[in-house]
């Protein structure tokens, strides 16, 4: 993300691809979403933020938020 970090371009291809997951820990209504995804881009120019709810869902523990 962002400038990036030695290592991480030493071992990892340019053209690698990532997936990340958000899962709550508790009941939750979410809230805030689009803002998420905004960090997100950026941090890092380019990248795709799916999300699988909405503002205003209702999430379980250990439901994904995100796909």
């Amino acid at each position: 993300m962002g400038a990036g970090d030695v290592t991480t371009e030493a071992t990892v291809p340019a053209q690698q691809a990532a997936r990340g997951v958000f899962l709550v820990k508790a009941s939750c209504v979410l809230a805030g979403i689009g803002r998420g995804g905004e960090t997100f881009r950026q941090l890092e120019p380019g990248v795709e933020v799916v999300f699988a709810r909405h503002d205003g869902d209702r999430c379980a523990p250990g439901k994904p938020s995100v796909r």
